[in-house]
C-alpha cells in the first residue's frame, strides 16, 4: 500500500522516449545522410530493419549496429566503424520522439507538488541532449546519468542516490520504468515503489508481479491520484 506520494522519478529511454518511433525518423535520417554512398538498391525499410536489430531495444552493444550497417548493407562507399558511431552518438538523441501524454503528464505533477527526476543508464552527452529534445529539464530536480557517476540499474545505490539528492523517503517515491529488472525489480529492492510501462519487454516468469502497471504514461496521473 502506497503511503502519500510525493516524488516520481523515471526511466528515460523506451519510458519517456518512443524508441520505435525515434528509431524510424534516425533510418530515415539515415538514409538521406548516407544516400550518395549506398547502393541504389537500399531501400529505407532495409536500413530500418538493420537499426532496430542492431539497436536492440537499447540493450545490445552499440558497436555490434555498427558493424551490421556496414555488414548488411550495401554499399558503394563504406564508412568506417568511426564514422558511424559518431553519427549515432552525434545525431540520434535529436530524433528522439517523446511518448505520447509525456510533457503533460510532467507538468500535471509538478502542479500536484511532486519532486520529478530521471534515472538512466546511459551515456551521458547523449542523455542530457535527449533530455533538451524532449523540454522536460525544467521539470525535473534531478538527473542521474549512469556514465556520470559510474552506477548502473539496477543497483540500488543508483536510486539510494538519485533520493539523496532530492531529500526524498523511498516509501514516498515512486519509479516508472519499461524494464522489468533495470527499472522495476531495482526500483522494488531499493525500497521504492515500482511502476512498470509495459509492451516493451516481456515480464520474466521468475520475478515478482509489479506492483503497478500501466500500458501509456498518462496513466499515472490516475493511479496516483488517491496518493498524492
Amino acid at each position: 500500500m502506497m503511503s502519500s506520494i510525493n516524488c516520481v522519478l523515471f526511466d528515460l529511454d523506451n519510458t519517456l522516449t518512443d524508441r520505435d518511433a525515434s528509431l524510424s525518423v534516425f533510418a530515415q535520417r539515415f538514409m538521406d545522410d548516407f544516400y550518395p554512398d549506398l547502393h541504389t538498391d537500399v531501400l529505407y525499410e532495409t536500413i530500418h530493419q538493420v537499426i532496430v536489430k542492431g539497436d536492440g531495444g537499447g540493450y545490445r552493444p552499440k558497436d555490434e549496429m555498427f558493424r551490421e550497417l556496414l555488414s548488411d548493407l550495401q554499399w558503394e562507399t563504406a564508412p568506417t566503424l568511426e564514422m558511424l558511431a559518431n553519427y549515432w552518438y552525434g545525431g540520434s538523441p535529436y530524433c528522439m520522439q517523446p511518448r505520447y501524454r509525456v510533457l503533460s503528464t510532467l507538468e500535471a505533477l509538478a502542479a500536484r507538488g511532486c519532486s520529478l527526476g530521471i534515472i538512466s543508464n546511459g551515456q551521458t552527452v547523449v542523455q542530457n541532449a535527449t533530455l533538451d529534445v524532449l523540454h522536460i529539464r525544467h521539470l525535473l530536480q534531478t538527473v542521474v546519468i549512469s556514465e556520470e557517476i559510474g552506477l548502473r540499474k539496477p543497483d540500488p545505490a543508483i536510486f539510494h542516490l538519485a533520493l539523496s539528492r532530492l531529500n526524498a523517503a523511498p516509501e514516498k517515491t515512486l519509479y516508472v520504468g519499461d524494464h522489468p529488472l533495470a527499472d522495476v525489480e531495482g526500483a522494488r529492492l531499493a525500497g521504492l515503489h515500482a511502476m512498470w510501462l509495459s509492451g516493451v519487454h516481456a515480464w520474466p516468469a521468475d520475478l515478482p508481479q509489479p506492483e503497478f502497471e500501466i500500458t501509456e504514461i498518462g496513466q499515472i496521473l490516475d493511479i496516483l491520484g488517491q496518493h498524492i
